[in-house]
């Protein structure tokens, strides 16, 4: 992990691109609720590595 992992308040507001990113790994909401209840080694990885896009986007933008 590179940056910071997003809070769980930052993980709701961006609740939709988070969806779009678990759907890029091929992962549905079944399949989701499943690894948060079997896998939380997976979990925390993709936690973040979403964290870790998040910020690479937010910096990219930052102009100084």
């Amino acid at each position: 992990m590179k940056y910071q992992r997003l809070t769980k308040e930052q993980f709701e507001a961006l609740h939709q691109e988070f969806a779009t990113f678990l759907a890029s790994h091929s992962i549905d909401k079944k399949q989701w609720d499943a690894l948060k209840q079997s896998q939380d080694e997976n979990v925390d990885a993709l936690l973040d590595q979403f964290s870790d896009l998040v910020w690479e986007d937010v910096l990219s933008k930052n102009i100084y």
